[in-house]
């Protein structure tokens, strides 16, 4: 979560923070965030707990944390009312249906919109879905749900866990952000490189006039030891930058980093040197701002909304609808692919490969829209 303050949370918020295990507890109080380079992100991100609580998962009080929001919104009086609240929790022990009716009314008083991480979410096989809940609460404050799957080795939790935890926690952040507004980060580009394969790991990605003059490079690890010495980006114009005098560290969130100050635009490689072993691996991700200025909105739904889709219901199925736009006017003849990722693993303990799909205009809204459909069955 230290990332998400530091580094995404856009301009102009205001940031606090509770932990709850049996009862609530306020880290870090309402802050507003000024700038980028605000010691505020820094004061917010260090109060954050480094260790999970001792009290057992079964005497969690989600509804005493909720509480406690609303004790340090009353705290001010200008912000008192119509906030995100993201609630990080584990899909494990249930919430009792009391106390989800109390959590609705207390949001619905306060115009609060919660969007739920639920980290991490075990998967029994052979059992029946352990059901958490909260679907009736996200859908009454009108939030979404982002799930990270149990993918640890023993004791030991994944790299691909913590960097699935930050992107939930960025699409929450996003949520609340204006269209008009630079928000929080875009997501350019996200590869996973595993570790015991090839001692170098390559990409590229592309950027265009649709981000920001700037962007940052990040490769994340379990150990920094997994992380050579070389890291070497090549730009369009085939300028090689020497990242060992501009790479920075920031170990509390296990990020290597380097800022593209008025990058080129075009297509962009890169390779680091990948020492991790066999059951870890390095993550590579490269973030930019929106650029207002072109008036490009993408825009996703689904005819879900929050309601819970049975798998094993061969006659259940979502529609999957994206809009695409330049301003008022939609992008003609745009080409989407949407990739679809099933959570979890396989039988063989391995991870379900994405799917990719071409997404086509189905017509809807004449000419003041560009919709496009997909339809989803297990």
């Amino acid at each position: 979560m230290r990332r998400v303050v530091v580094y995404d949370v856009p301009n102009g918020a205001h940031v606090g923070a509770i932990t709850f295990n049996s009862a609530g507890r306020t880290v870090a109080p309402l802050t507003f965030i000024d700038s980028e380079d605000s010691d505020m992100r820094q004061r917010v991100g260090s109060s954050l707990p480094r260790n999970p609580s001792a009290v057992r998962e079964s005497q969690k009080c989600i509804l005493c944390g909720l509480q406690q929001v609303l004790k340090v919104l009353g705290n001010d009086k200008k912000f008192g009312k119509d906030a995100v609240v993201i609630l990080i929790t584990t899909g494990s022990s249930p919430t009792s249906e009391e106390d989800v009716v109390k959590m609705i009314s207390l949001a619905e008083q306060n115009n609060l919109r919660i969007e739920v991480v639920l980290y991490p979410l075990t998967e029994h096989r052979g059992t029946a879905p352990t059901y958490h809940g909260l679907e009736t609460l996200v859908k009454a404050t009108r939030g979404s749900i982002f799930t990270v799957m149990d993918e640890g080795v023993g004791n030991d939790s994944k790299l691909k866990m913590m960097v699935a935890l930050m992107d939930a926690l960025l699409a929450a952040v996003q949520s609340s952000v204006p269209p008009s507004s630079p928000g929080g980060p875009v997501l350019v580009h996200s590869a996973d490189y595993p570790g015991g394969i090839a001692s170098v790991s390559a990409g590229n990605f592309a950027l265009d006039d649709s981000l920001g003059s700037d962007a940052r490079f990040s490769v994340y690890y379990y150990d920094l030891n997994h992380v050579g010495n070389a890291i070497h980006l090549t730009a369009p114009s085939g300028h090689m930058i020497a990242s060992v005098n501009v790479q920075e560290e920031d170990g509390d969130v296990n990020m290597i980093f380097i800022n593209l100050g008025k990058a080129e635009r075009g297509q962009w490689k890169y390779s680091v040197e990948n020492r991790a072993d066999s059951h870890q691996g390095l993550y590579v991700q490269v973030t930019a701002r929106r650029n207002t200025s072109t008036g490009l909105a993408v825009r996703l739904w689904t005819s879900s909304g929050t309601r819970f889709l049975n798998y094993s219901d061969p006659t259940s199925a979502a529609v999957v609808f994206m809009e695409v736009r330049a301003g008022m006017a939609p992008i003609m003849d745009a080409r989407v692919v949407a990739t679809l990722q099933r959570l979890g693993t396989n039988e063989t303990g391995s991870n379900y490969e994405p799917m990719f799909f071409n997404l086509w205009d189905n017509g809807a809204g004449g000419e003041a829209s560009h919709s496009l459909v997909l339809l989803l069955k297990s």
